[in-house]
């Protein structure tokens, strides 16, 4: 069987500039990515003059919003992030979600938005928001996003609310799939802000 960092290596040589395709989201509707990048600044708080990084930013979806914004991306995937400057432009690298090439307190903020249903054990997961929070100047401004406690692909890795500790709200992906449960959380200033069931 085929694992989804392969999944996404390919997804990134496929010839299209189609950001929704490339990206993995054809089924969503057109304009979702706008809305989920228009909330996440909301919610965050977020201002242009912040450094920002996207942690999983694929071929840009979202990253094409953040025009106004100080924003930097990491992929693992090389064809996708190779596509991302290709279409998008911008700063994007290959590196690991649970090993940041950045220094301690690098960004104003983090977020990653439906990646962690793809990390493939909830130890990765763990790894990775540890190192969301030591790259963030704030534990506070740690954003993830589409969270599945329930999904479409048995694939998926699910994750329960009361893993986490910080301010909850209803995943975007939600309102266009109601039979899928789903979240996003700002992580509270808590080391404790996660444990894995």
């Amino acid at each position: 069987m085929e694992n989804w960092r392969e999944i996404w290596e390919r997804k990134g040589k496929e010839p299209t500039k189609d950001l929704r395709i490339l990206d993995g989201s054809e089924r969503h509707p057109i304009g979702l990515d706008k809305k989920i990048v228009s909330g996440i600044i909301k919610r965050m708080n977020l201002l242009p003059s912040e450094r920002i990084l996207e942690v999983g930013c694929g071929a840009g979806m979202l990253a094409q919003h953040f025009t106004e914004y100080n924003y930097y991306g990491i992929d693992l995937s090389k064809s996708l992030v190779k596509k991302h400057q290709e279409i998008v432009g911008g700063n994007p690298i290959v590196a690991s979600a649970n090993s940041l090439p950045f220094k301690e307190g690098s960004f104003d903020a983090v977020f990653s938005f439906g990646v962690f249903l793809y990390f493939p054990n909830k130890y990765y997961a763990l790894q990775t928001i540890k190192e969301m929070r030591r790259v963030a100047k704030s534990p506070k401004k740690v954003y993830i996003g589409d969270l599945a406690i329930e999904s479409h692909r048995n694939s998926h890795l699910l994750f329960q609310k009361r893993e986490f500790y910080g301010t909850f709200f209803e995943s975007f992906w939600l309102k266009e799939n109601p039979n899928e449960e789903r979240f996003d959380v700002i992580l509270n200033d808590s080391s404790e802000c996660y444990k894995p069931l």
